[in-house]
């Protein structure tokens, strides 16, 4: 009897540490749910909140799984607020993690995004790095969808260091890998990638067919941000072609349904467009009260 007692004191502890740990474990999923919903209701911050709550309970109980999913969600919101250090933080603690647990998919994912953020922030030598990192996996993996994403940044990348043949490239694969009913907007977003590398190099009528169709595809899909981008490329090649008073209406245009969306980012770049398109058109008075309104905005901004 006393040895029975003996032994239920010695593994008491185990018991007691076991039961801390599911509740751990139970406390931790909460709050990781939690964060979801808040994400869903548009409140990134007390997301945030939850998942780091979260991911110190995971981060004690040495559970790796649920914490990569966490890292990802965290980049994610911090992607939203536009605070790119935590969001480049937090890629890197996927592509870390996902790593050492063999978890491929998840770890080109991240690279590819890190690549896009590099882009953006004018690190073109790192973003090829990282999105050839990332493609490598994608292509090793047969993700097709994936590969596509990371092929289309390869063809933002190019375009923005004007290497405009493997821009069309890279687009013109993006799209084979947006084939799905579901990668329409992923498609039209091609597109609009094509159009424009097209009239970087002068092909102004293949450029005109891409952003058509791109057109097309962004009224379907009520992509209204979307479709005013593509009316503004659409200005761009006919200012270039000296279809003058045609890109002043896609400019207009474009301007207007910025405003709708009250986007003033693209308001300001239309206003730029109709700026330079009236002072080469020595309407010297409109295009300084077009290139007020922009200054003003930039300045708002930064």
């Amino acid at each position: 009897m006393l040895q029975k007692c003996l032994l239920a004191i010695a593994i008491m502890p185990s018991i007691f540490a076991q039961e801390n740990k599911r509740e751990l474990a139970l406390r931790a999923d909460s709050l990781f749910k939690s964060g979801i919903e808040f994400f869903q209701q548009r409140k990134p911050e007390a997301a945030i909140d939850a998942w780091n709550g979260a991911s110190k309970i995971f981060e004690e109980l040495s559970e790796k799984k649920p914490l990569l999913r966490i890292y990802g969600n965290l980049a994610l919101a911090y992607k939203v607020l536009n605070q790119n250090e935590l969001y480049r933080q937090y890629l890197q603690k996927q592509i870390t993690l996902s790593g050492e647990l063999s978890d491929k998919k998840t770890k080109a994912g991240a690279l590819s995004a890190l690549g896009a953020l590099e882009i953006s922030d004018f690190n073109y030598a790192a973003a090829q790095k990282f999105l050839n990192e990332a493609l490598t996996i994608q292509i090793e993996l047969n993700e097709k969808r994936d590969e596509a994403a990371t092929r289309a940044r390869l063809g933002v990348l190019f375009q923005t260091t004007s290497d405009f043949a493997n821009a069309k490239i890279q687009y013109a694969a993006a799209m084979s890998g947006h084939q799905d009913p579901k990668d329409q907007l992923e498609l039209s977003n091609d597109y609009i990638g094509l159009g424009t590398a097209y009239r970087s190099s002068s092909l102004y009528d293949s450029a005109m067919a891409c952003l058509q169709i791109a057109l097309t595809m962004k009224d379907s899909l009520k992509d209204l941000a979307g479709k005013a981008l593509t009316m503004t490329q659409i200005g761009i090649v006919y200012d270039y072609k000296g279809a003058f008073e045609t890109a002043e209406n896609y400019y207009k245009s474009a301007y207007e349904l910025y405003k709708q969306i009250k986007n003033e980012k693209g308001m300001a770049d239309n206003a730029v467009n109709l700026g330079v398109l009236y002072h080469n058109g020595g309407q010297y008075q409109k295009a300084i009260e077009s290139y007020k309104e922009a200054l003003a905005v930039y300045k708002k901004f930064g």
